[in-house]
């Protein structure tokens, strides 16, 4: 067996064991509303914990990361590429000062048996004599959950005379990581990951309804190529990568 493969398998075994139908302990109080909005505030876009031993990572994506375990152990690593954001397994290998540090994300509920959190992303690594376990997070402004409809394509005010069925509408779950919504003809759903202030699309299942009025394509021709987004009171902007945007009003 190759050794590159021993780690992953280590790894493996460690989530099993921690997912084994332990149940959580006594709820202890944690407001996630603060500690998301301080990470967000540090520009940390993904953040992973654990317990037994107690540990926590921030991930700057692009930038670097940060790991805080037990008995000093401690590592500011520089990193240039950012977390996969598809739903598939990956691991990550740094080499630090003081040894390898092999990570294992996983795209499935994570139960944090301290507190009673959940969350979707599944945490495991090795470093030094200790194997790790844990829960994971993408880390973004949580006030773009829920329903919005359009008003503005690029700085245009969109004719509210249409009515409600003929104007693109969202529904996000950033937890969830999934969008759905209408074009303002045509239904979709899919992946919608968002990580600090950053927009990763990814493939959206659309109806295939002949549309009468020209909303559809104005709005893809943005939607599609979504790149950053950002919220001012009940009002949330999306930029495409070409700068172009589309302004949305919060809604029941």
């Amino acid at each position: 067996m190759h050794k590159n493969n021993i780690w992953i398998i280590t790894i493996f075994v460690a989530v099993l064991a921690a997912c084994g139908g332990t149940k959580p302990k006594p709820s202890t109080q944690i407001n996630t509303t603060d500690r998301n909005t301080r990470l967000l505030e540090k520009g940390v876009s993904f953040f992973a914990y654990g317990q037994e031993p107690f540990w926590n990572l921030e991930v700057y994506d692009g930038k670097e990361i940060r790991f805080e375990g037990m008995n000093k152990q401690s590592f500011v690593h520089p990193t240039e590429r950012e977390l996969p954001t598809d739903s598939q397994t990956y691991f990550l290998t740094y080499n630090t000062p003081t040894g390898k540090f092999n990570l294992m994300v996983l795209h499935q509920p994570c139960t944090d048996a301290m507190s009673g959190e959940k969350h979707a992303i599944k945490v495991a690594g090795l470093y030094g004599s200790d194997t790790l376990h844990g829960c994971g997070m993408n880390i973004y402004d949580k006030r773009i959950n829920g329903k919005w409809i359009i008003t503005k394509i690029n700085n245009k005010n969109v004719p509210q005379h249409l009515g409600a069925n003929n104007i693109p509408q969202l529904e996000i779950n950033g937890d969830l990581n999934t969008i759905s919504g209408s074009t303002g003809c045509n239904r979709f759903s899919g992946k919608f990951v968002l990580r600090g202030y950053k927009v990763h699309m990814g493939n959206l299942a659309t109806t295939k309804m002949a549309c009468t009025n020209a909303m559809e394509p104005a709005f893809l021709a943005v939607f599609n190529n979504v790149d950053t987004y950002q919220i001012n009171n009940n009002t949330l902007l999306l930029t495409n990568k070409e700068g172009v945007t589309c302004e949305f009003n919060q809604t029941k």
